[in-house]
């Protein structure tokens, strides 16, 4: 050991001693990482082989942990025109129209033609109540997707 200068054996996190290494040599490894506040080391000259966390050694210098900085909320989607909302209303509006007069076909004006004795009437009215439900959803879904209110 040459002069003053206290050196220090180091164990990795491979559990493998390392040095002897003096301070300037410590610091160097602190600043890239490689010795942590918690690696434990010992002095060289210690007769009593004692192993010390690296944050007990006198003049080496561990950086302050930087606080994670603030997660910032998402960005708030852009706001709907007024000719938007508008088309978005008329879409809803006509999938009710579609949906409840279909439903209003299947169920009322196809049972009347079938009693009427007009079966194959009674079936074409079906077809379309069925079909104009359908074309309802559809457009209720779209509409609701232009105001943001996906089901």
């Amino acid at each position: 050991m040459s002069g003053d200068r206290i050196r220090y054996w180091v164990r990795g996190t491979d559990q493998q001693t390392y040095g002897p290494v003096d301070v300037p040599a410590l610091q160097s490894w602190v600043h890239n990482g490689t010795v942590t506040a918690e690696t434990l080391v010992c002095r060289e000259d210690d007769p009593s082989n004692q192993w010390i966390r690296a944050s007990g050694i006198v003049g080496l210098q561990f950086s302050v942990a930087r606080p994670s900085p603030i997660p910032q909320p998402p960005p708030a989607p852009p706001a709907k025109s007024a000719a938007d909302v508008q088309a978005a209303k008329k879409i809803i509006v006509w999938s009710r129209i579609l949906g409840w007069g279909g439903l209003g076909l299947v169920f009322i004006l196809c049972p009347i033609s079938v009693v009427a004795g007009a079966e194959e009437g009674g079936v074409l009215i079906a077809a379309l109540g069925f079909l104009s439900a359908i074309a309802g959803a559809v457009l209720g879904q779209i509409g609701r997707a232009m105001q943001g209110r996906v089901l």
